[in-house]
């Protein structure tokens, strides 16, 4: 049995860094945290290849006296905490100590400080968690640091790192958020020698307007809401400009940016009535509250937090934001446009011949030439939300329905007629089929666009019009890395000025998709497919086409019925793409017993 022994500080530092220092951007919250603490009103942030290469954080804080500065990077030194007791109304951003500890730890590190009161500044450079370097140099009041190979000493850790701009686009998303959280702060931001941000601390209002554009910012609630307890300031979006998904919104504990799932759901429940579903509010809010009452130490990054009383908590956001919104002026406008002129049906009766769920549409029925081959232009003007089945692949696997094939269709069969305009009644042999028109149509169209996939050769259509769509710093990162994997699913993007992306062709097969549908729907799912292969989106995408198919109801004429039957003879798999069935056979043998002519 081995021997228990203490690790050596060398390795302990690394293993301890990677809680605090899981990437760049980590690196870069805490030193901007410590900027804050040590009283910056301006900070300058630098980056190099997504961080990777070079990280360096400059502000005119109280800087580090020269005595204390090796102590600095020591684990758990802090000026922050001096008691058990003051871990109870924590006021710093950092609190630990541990920071410089274990970013010094896996990287290259260069500090340069000087107080007020020194006349003469302090450098210090330690490599792998060792000084190399501790000399007097002429400065200016604060601290400069800068963190160079990160992860050099860590070859485990660093084979993980990202590609450089996705590492860079989370960095600025953490940056924004601090614009949003400081809004006070001077802050510039420098990515490879290129200004990206320099704000002047003029307020969070116009830091909405610098990150995320002119529509966002025209369509702001303001939000000042207090109780004996609480104070919650910020803003809420406008129901209109709602989201695809949460990155649009920013929460601060006491200035401390920080995720939390309660104060989620409150403010979601709050916007219900006011939302389409699949759709969340913009929102950059502060609670501000005792610091006995929160406990923010019960995680590394200190982006959670928890409440010594959560229902207090929830009711009182929930109570804040319908406050704001039901005095919006907006939302009354909203309500008489909704309910202007819509009398409510009282009995079956007073419907119309062509509303409900099953009317003839026949007037807007494409008709077909008698000579196409194919259905794959029906309906494509039908582009409908993604299909959501309990059998995520069902076209992946083998097992079809007792897999019949149909065999005797390779001879002509006799089309009878459609029932309910839903079902076409083929008879063929002894057997009666009953064809499920919009199953078979759609099946029809997901094998096309995945054989068009499958043989990389996707029919392309240019937009006359391209559609540009604004993203944030993550969303954008997102379709700018997986450029090649759209081009190869047919959508055709690019950069379109300050993270702003442009669709300039589309697969022929999609090409009046609501685009915005289709982009809010790939937004909603990001961290899925960064996590997942090619085949999810492909899946994706052809499941969007399948709701183009012919629906329920509606009329087709002699031809196109002839074609869909056309398709089933082709050995078309017996099941639509989410999983139900196209054909139902009864045999002549079956029809006998029921009429009981035979027993």
């Amino acid at each position: 049995m081995a021997k228990i022994k203490v690790l050596d500080k060398s390795i302990s530092n690394r293993i301890s860094a990677g809680e605090v220092v899981e990437k760049p951007a980590s690196v870069v919250k805490e030193l901007i945290e410590n900027s804050i603490d040590a009283g910056a009103t301006s900070i300058l942030i630098e980056i190099e290849e997504g961080g990777t290469k070079k990280i360096a954080i400059t502000d005119n804080g109280v800087g580090i006296e020269k005595d204390d500065v090796k102590l600095a990077f020591l684990p758990h030194s802090t000026s922050k905490i001096k008691s058990v007791e003051d871990l109870e109304n924590i006021a710093t951003l950092g609190f630990r100590g541990e920071a410089l500890a274990s970013i010094s730890a896996v990287s290259q590190i260069e500090l340069i400080t000087k107080t007020k009161e020194e006349k003469i500044g302090t450098k210090i450079q330690i490599e792998g968690g060792e000084v190399k370097n501790f000399e007097e140099v002429v400065a200016n009041t604060g601290t400069k640091i800068v963190v160079n190979n990160l992860f050099f000493n860590t070859p485990a850790r660093q084979k993980f790192l990202r590609k450089p701009k996705t590492e860079e686009s989370e960095i600025t998303n953490i940056i924004e958020k601090f614009l949003l959280a400081k809004p006070n702060l001077k802050i510039k931001y420098i990515i490879d020698g290129k200004l990206i941000y320099n704000t002047m601390g003029s307020g969070m209002q116009d830091n909405i307007y610098t990150i995320y554009g002119n529509e966002i910012a025209n369509n702001l609630i303001k939000v000042n809401f207090q109780n004996s307890e609480f104070l919650l300031q910020g803003y809420i979006g406008k129901p209109e400009i709602s989201k695809p998904n949460r990155t649009y919104q920013t929460l601060m504990i006491n200035d401390r940016i920080v995720i939390n799932f309660l104060v989620n759901s409150s403010i979601q429940n709050a916007f219900e009535n006011y939302l389409m579903k699949g759709k969340f509010p913009f929102f950059v809010l502060n609670l501000i509250l005792p610091l006995n009452s929160v406990d923010v130490n019960v995680h590394p990054s200190k982006q959670e937090v928890k409440f010594e009383n959560t229902s207090k908590i929830y009711t009182f956001f929930n109570t804040a934001i319908n406050d704001a919104l039901v005095n919006a002026n907006h939302i009354k406008e909203i309500a008489e446009k909704t309910f202007e002129h819509k009398p409510i049906l009282t009995n079956l009766s007073e419907i119309k011949e062509d509303e409900g769920i099953s009317f003839k549409p026949s007037e807007s029925m494409l008709k077909f030439n008698s000579n196409e081959s194919k259905l794959s232009e029906i309906y494509l003007e039908k582009i409908c939300p993604s299909i959501k089945s309990e059998n995520t692949e069902p076209i992946k696997k083998e097992k079809y329905i007792e897999q019949e094939k149909i065999a005797d269709f390779k001879t002509q069969p006799q089309i009878i007629g459609t029932v309910f305009n839903t079902y076409i009644l083929v008879q063929k042999a002894n057997n009666l089929y009953f064809v499920d028109q919009h199953a078979c149509h759609e099946r029809k169209i997901f094998d096309n666009f995945i054989k068009e996939i499958n043989n990389k050769n996707i029919a392309i259509q240019d937009l006359l019009l391209p559609y540009t769509f604004s993203c944030n710093a993550l969303e954008f990162d997102f379709f700018i890395q997986n450029k090649k994997l759209f081009e190869n699913l047919g959508f055709f993007l690019e950069p379109f000025g300050n993270r702003i992306i442009k669709i300039t062709k589309v697969p022929f097969l999609l090409i009046n998709i609501d685009l915005q549908k289709f982009v809010d729907d790939i937004k909603a799912d990001i961290s899925i497919f960064n996590q997942k292969t090619t085949d999810i989106l492909k899946d994706y995408v052809a499941k969007k086409s399948c709701k183009s198919a012919v629906k329920a109801g509606d009329i087709l004429t002699p031809n196109e019925i002839g074609l869909l039957i056309e398709n089933i003879e082709k050995d078309m798999v017996l099941l639509c793409p989410h999983g139900r069935p196209i054909v139902i056979k009864i045999t002549k043998n079956q029809l006998e017993k029921w009429f009981k002519r035979i027993v």
